[in-house]
C-alpha cells in the first residue's frame, strides 16, 4: 500500500496568485513561486515556471558546452523547501495569532525580569502592543543613542547573526564593519573573484553567538571543479561562490549543513 502522504492531491484553486518576492527570503526563500488559492485559502505553493509564458529561446540566457554535457540555466524558479512549506506555517495550529503580554510586566512600572519564563501571559490589543513598541523605541533612543537598538531576524531562540554577499573587501579591510567586536570572517587569504584578482566575497558572524560554525570553509572554483575556460565562468559570474560549514546543532554536536 502507498504512503497516505505520498498520494497526489488534485487540487482546483479558485484562483492562482504569483509571488515576485521570497515567501520566506531569510531562510532559504528568494524564488518566484505560485500559490494556488481555494477558499480563502493557499492550498499549495509551487515553484514558478518561466515558460508559461516566455520561449526559452528569446532568452538569450547563458550555456556552458563541456565533455559532452551542456550546463544552463533552468526554466523554473528554485524557492527554498521553507518557501514551499510556508502554508504549514501560514496555518500551524501553534502560530501565534495575536500579541501577548506577560502578566506582571508593566511599561511604565515594574518589570519584574526574574519571572521571564516563569510568569503567565496576557492577550493584548495590536493598539496596545505597537504603542509599547514604539515607546520602548523612543526611550532606548534617549538613553542610550540610535546605535543601542538591533534589528535581527531570526527565529526559534537562535542568536546567531551571520552576514553574507559581496563586501568588495577583505577581512582586513572592512571599515567599520571590521571593528565590530567578535566580528569572524569565514574566507580568508583566497581570491574570491573569477578573475582572482582579489577576495570580495565573504560569510561574516559572530565568534561568540555562532558556536555551530565547524571552522571549514572555502571558495567553489569553477573554472577547476567544472573544467571551465576563464571566459566560460565569467559567462556564468564575475564572482565564485563562498561556503562555510555550519553544524545544525548548538555546540557542533551533530549532522551539518552548507
Amino acid at each position: 500500500m502507498p504512503d497516505e502522504r505520498s498520494k497526489k492531491v488534485d487540487v482546483k484553486p479558485d484562483k492562482t496568485v504569483f509571488k515576485s518576492l521570497a515567501l520566506g527570503g531569510l531562510l532559504g526563500g528568494g524564488g518566484e513561486c505560485v500559490v494556488d488559492v481555494k477558499d480563502g485559502k493557499a492550498v499549495r505553493i509551487r515553484p514558478m515556471h518561466y515558460d508559461w509564458k516566455y520561449d526559452s529561446s528569446k532568452f538569450n540566457a547563458w550555456k556552458i558546452k563541456r565533455n559532452g554535457k551542456t550546463l544552463e540555466p533552468l526554466m523554473k524558479a528554485l524557492p527554498g523547501t521553507f518557501s514551499l512549506a510556508y502554508k504549514k506555517r501560514t496555518f500551524s495550529s501553534n502560530r501565534i495569532k495575536y500579541p501577548l503580554i506577560r502578566v506582571d510586566w508593566d511599561p511604565n512600572g515594574e518589570r519584574n525580569p526574574q519571572n521571564r519564563g516563569k510568569s503567565k501571559y496576557r492577550r493584548a490589543s495590536w493598539d496596545e502592543a505597537t504603542t509599547i513598541i514604539a515607546n520602548e523605541v523612543r526611550r532606548m533612543h534617549k538613553e542610550y543613542g540610535p546605535l543601542s537598538i538591533l534589528a535581527q531576524g531570526d527565529g526559534h531562540g537562535e542568536d546567531d547573526i551571520i552576514m553574507l554577499g559581496d563586501l568588495e573587501a577583505d577581512p582586513e579591510h572592512l571599515g567599520r564593519l571590521g571593528r565590530v567586536p567578535w566580528l569572524a570572517a569565514a574566507v580568508s587569504g583566497v581570491p574570491t573573484t573569477t578573475r582572482g584578482t582579489r577576495l570580495a566575497d565573504n560569510i561574516l558572524f559572530d565568534r561568540r553567538a555562532t558556536v555551530e560554525y565547524t571552522g571549514r570553509s572555502g571558495v567553489l572554483d569553477l573554472i577547476r571543479e567544472l573544467d571551465l575556460t576563464p571566459q566560460e565562468a565569467l559567462e556564468v559570474s564575475e564572482h565564485l561562490p563562498v561556503w562555510a560549514e555550519f553544524s545544525s546543532y548548538e555546540n557542533g554536536q551533530s549532522s551539518h549543513v552548507n
